[in-house]
């Protein structure tokens, strides 16, 4: 992506009609950084769909946020593209039976180390950071959890009783990450 745009021009000519619109959308299109980025994420889970595909309806669906206005610019545009096509991704292998909730390899979970500097919001990391001190179920139920996963399904891959006593769980998980997040001195200087 050429670095005479920021992420916020880049957002505002997206929202525009005509020439400016397809620059910046253009410009994402052919970003070495994007494409590498999606292209190291399927190549990890060795997906069996086509990349062209896949890049092309990441685009839909990011085009479509930036026109509503949910796009919040917690991370880079970057960054954002790449997640979008990541959960697609696991979208497309749930559906196909490739991948079984609660076998989701950790690695799809985390963004290559050279995204990390992309990331602008600094709470994030500390969070990631918060959740590595937790044990290891409150790890996995919260990453189930954060990716809107049914509380059935959760349930069963983490092997608790039914959906209402995976729902406790999880909540109790979430108000430990909530408090373990207002005691960190690094939250505190943030």
């Amino acid at each position: 992506m050429s670095d005479q745009f920021s992420d916020e021009e880049i957002v505002r000519m997206i929202q525009m009609e005509g020439e400016e619109r397809m620059l910046a959308l253009k410009m994402l299109f052919l970003d070495r950084k994007v494409r590498g980025g999606i292209r190291a994420i399927m190549k990890e889970e060795r997906v069996t769909f086509e990349f062209d595909d896949l890049l092309q309806d990441t685009f839909i669906i990011f085009d479509r946020n930036i026109r509503n206005n949910r796009f919040q610019a917690k991370s880079s545009i970057r960054t954002y593209l790449i997640g979008i096509a990541k959960w697609l991704m696991v979208g497309r292998m749930r559906k196909r039976g490739e991948v079984v909730v609660g076998d989701i390899p950790d690695e799809l979970y985390e963004l290559p180390n050279w995204f990390i500097p992309d990331l602008q919001d600094e709470r994030l990391l500390i969070i990631r950071k918060l959740i590595g001190q937790m044990g290891d179920r409150c790890q996995q139920l919260l990453r189930l959890w954060s990716e809107e996963i049914e509380m059935k399904q959760i349930a069963k891959a983490l092997k608790i009783k039914d959906a209402q006593a995976a729902k406790k769980e999880a909540y109790r998980c979430r108000e430990r990450l909530k408090r373990l997040f207002h005691e960190s001195d690094t939250n505190n200087k943030l």
